[in-house]
């Protein structure tokens, strides 16, 4: 029998007709028969007359990708075209997620799958000259499909195959490969016997493959990081090599660092202002745009790396995302509230705290039933959507109420000192200070989002670092360290992304900049987005239009625009700069989603561990310097509202929007992997909550220093008890 094997889920298998017999390279076949019954439907033929099968120039391409799903409207026609792009002859699919077995009405897609669940599912896509030689095919079952094709000098066979992982049920997997054994024993003695598919090799395993890491990397379909643009493992393991890796994971860790520099800063700095603009453009109120769009913006960070971490997950693994949410929940309520209550103790505001604790009460325990059903469903991810909404309106609510109360009182106070004006001198009020309430809770004072503290680099460059400059020589070493590492994020966020500031002369205008913004973001935007690689025709690259009408639309702002006057359409640039930030941040985040993965793969550690610790830690960095800065100048009662309604938002958005987006694409529920560290994490957040919930009402609404090394302990007990179950050790 000649056959020839290939375990690779996204690259093609090259056939010739070689006189050899390799040997099947797959997994020691069981020969017992445990398990379910094996499946042997008989092979089915096509109903096209088959014609011999000649190879141009002896070579047959065959592809073998997990495509994830099939089940979304016009996924085949994309794969039809992919197939085209890349001339492959036949693609092996794995995880198609179709219903039943059969093929297409036009016969050049045959499939099998599941009875009635999206689940799972093999197929083989035929280009046409496949398609006329097939002889008949073999629908096994949901993870075994083969076909036959009518060859020169051989006839061949090939067998897509979808394993089960080594975490699954040992009965299926020794059903699987009795399977296997059973379909290569059926295969004719002088058929060329391909064998390909998914084998669902796990991506940390590669310490068995102490001697060929590289190519296990390389090869393992697990180990691919689809969204990002840098292959992290790749560049350990094969750029730097086995023997320089501590090396390589000193670069990624500074690397690392820089990255959550850059979501941080394209957040404030970029995102927040676009946001202000909008506000403005639209005319919404302070109270809807406070609780909307510039709420959003503050937790930006948060909620794009949830949605990163979702759209990476992979086989119903989403500890990254879960590990975020819930260990950032833990980490604001217990490390921030305890850290301000240690250094500020004070007495609460009252409703505004028991309204913000008790919606998220509900979120976390609506969570934990996703998690301990298995899966999301549609409506499940909406539900967290429409829970932020109601929440939205008993804020907004209880601020209008509480405007007008505070509008009678003060014209019954003005009233009064009408009164009193008119048998005594003048009063004075000085020094009367104003705050403008910006957050989701009406508790926190408008932060004003400011311009980066470098200006355009290409006609001030002496201002990057102004060694004779008053201010840069009163920072402190750490400050200046932190300046100098984030200036080249802020050099290419300020060349790629316009900034309006009302606040600024001309609200920021600068013509030249601004007219190379035109030119700048769109081809941003096209190579972020990775659609500036798609070829129109099969000839124009999309990034070389953008760049023609981007030059154009430049051009034509050079020649019309004022220097000195902004032009009336300079709001649009605050739009332009909303769309380039926001790729910006879901771009980094998954740069950062992709790296903390890497150094899950390489230390062994799990990514739910991952996520509650540097994800979670990365994105409360801010929390902690903004939230303890308010309550060293006196508003403690901002810091802690901010710590109870700013992870709420994260945690409503950071689960609706991902699985609401992904549940419509697919049309079906998302798997959810169960484990025992999700659960305490869900267990951990829900106990400090109601634990705040009963206590401070009953301390009067007292934040002391005691409370505050209670929540302290909280948390370090919290995170020994996860790293004590991710060692196996409870």
């Amino acid at each position: 029998m000649h056959a020839i094997t290939a375990t690779k889920a996204t690259t093609s298998t090259t056939i010739t007709n070689a006189a050899t017999t390799p040997t099947i390279n797959t997994r020691a076949i069981s020969t017992t028969t445990k398990g379910a019954p094996r499946q042997t439907p008989s092979t089915t033929t096509t109903k096209y007359d088959s014609q011999r099968l000649k190879m141009t120039k002896g070579i047959l391409t065959v592809g073998t990708w997990n495509v994830r799903t099939l089940w979304a409207t016009g996924k085949l026609e994309l794969l039809r075209n992919e197939m085209k792009r890349y001339k492959y002859d036949i693609i092996d699919i794995s995880e198609v997620q179709w219903t039943g077995k059969g093929e297409t009405s036009n016969g050049n897609f045959i499939w099998s799958g599941e009875a009635s669940t999206h689940s799972k599912g093999v197929g083989i896509l035929l280009s046409t000259k496949a398609k006329k030689s097939v002889l008949g095919y073999n629908p096994i079952n949901s993870r075994l499909i083969t076909a036959r094709f009518n060859a020169t000098p051989f006839n061949i066979t090939i067998i897509n195959v979808y394993a089960p992982t080594s975490d699954a049920p040992e009965d299926d997997i020794e059903t699987f490969y009795d399977n296997l054994e059973d379909a290569v024993a059926q295969t004719p003695k002088k058929d060329v016997l391909v064998i390909v598919g998914d084998w669902n090799a796990k991506c940390r395993e590669y310490r068995n493959f102490a001697n060929d890491t590289c190519n296990f990397i390389r090869t393992t379909a697990d180990c691919e990081m689809e969204n990002g643009f840098i292959p992290y493992l790749v560049f350990l393991f094969c750029t730097i090599g086995d023997k320089l890796v501590a090396l390589g994971l000193t670069l990624l860790a500074g690397w690392l660092f820089v990255l959550f520099i850059g979501l941080g800063v394209t957040a404030d700095s970029y995102f927040c202002p676009a946001l202000r603009v909008i506000t403005r453009v639209l005319k919404l109120s302070e109270n809807i745009a406070g609780v909307t769009f510039l709420a959003f913006g503050n937790g930006a960070p948060d909620i794009f790396s949830a949605v990163a971490a979702v759209g990476s997950a992979k086989s119903g693994d989403l500890g990254l995302a879960f590990g975020a949410l819930f260990g950032a929940g833990v980490f604001v309520t217990t490390v921030i509230v305890g850290s301000i209550s240690l250094l500020k103790p004070f007495h609460s505001i009252q409703r505004p705290l028991l309204r913000d604790i008790v919606f998220f009460i509900i979120a976390t325990f609506a969570a934990y039933i996703i998690m301990y059903d298995g899966k999301i469903h549609l409506m499940e991810s909406l539900g967290f959507i429409i829970i932020y909404i109601i929440y939205l309106i008993l804020v907004i609510g209880g601020r209008l109420i509480n405007q007008r109360r505070k509008k009678r009182q003060a014209l019954l106070k003005a009233a009064q000192i009408e009164v009193v004006t008119r048998t005594s001198a003048p009063i004075e009020i000085n020094g009367q200070a104003s705050i403008c309430v910006n957050d989701i809770n009406g508790d926190t004072p408008d932060h004003h989002y400011s311009q980066a503290d470098v200006s355009f680099a290409l006609s001030h460059r002496h201002e990057f670092l102004p060694r004779d400059d008053i201010a840069w020589a009163k920072r402190s070493i750490l400050n200046k360290f932190f300046s100098i590492i984030k200036l080249p994020v802020v050099l290419i966020l300020h060349l790629t992304v316009p900034l309006v500031d009302h606040d600024k002369p001309k609200n920021n205008w600068n013509k030249f900049l601004n007219s190379f913004h035109l030119l700048s973001s769109p081809l941003v935007v096209s190579f972020l987005t990775k659609l500036g690689f798609i070829k129109i025709g099969n000839v124009f690259p999309v990034w070389a239009v953008v760049a023609v009408v981007g030059a154009i639309f430049c051009i034509a702002s050079l020649i019309l625009t004022d220097r000195h006057t902004k032009p009336k359409c300079h709001s649009g640039y605050g739009f332009l700069g909303f769309v380039v930030s926001i790729v910006w941040i879901y771009s980094i985040a998954h740069e950062i989603i992709n790296l903390l993965t890497t150094f899950g793969v390489v230390f062994g550690i799990s990514n739910t561990i991952l996520g509650l610790t540097f994800l979670a830690w990365g994105n409360s960095l801010g929390d902690y310097v903004s939230n303890i800065a308010s309550a060293r100048q006196g508003y403690p009662n901002m810091g802690i509202s901010a710590c109870y309604g700013a992870p709420l938002l994260n945690f409503l958005m950071g689960l609706g929007i991902p699985f609401t987006y992904i549940t419509i694409k697919t049309g079906t529920a998302f798997p959810i992997d169960k484990s025992l560290l999700q659960n305490v994490m869900a267990y951990c957040l829900f106990g400090i909550l109601s634990g705040t919930l009963v206590f401070i009402p009953l301390n009067k609404f007292f934040f002391s220093r005691r409370f505050g090394s209670v929540l302290l302990v909280y948390y370090i007990a919290f995170l020994t008890a996860a790293i004590l179950i991710e060692t196996n050790v409870i």
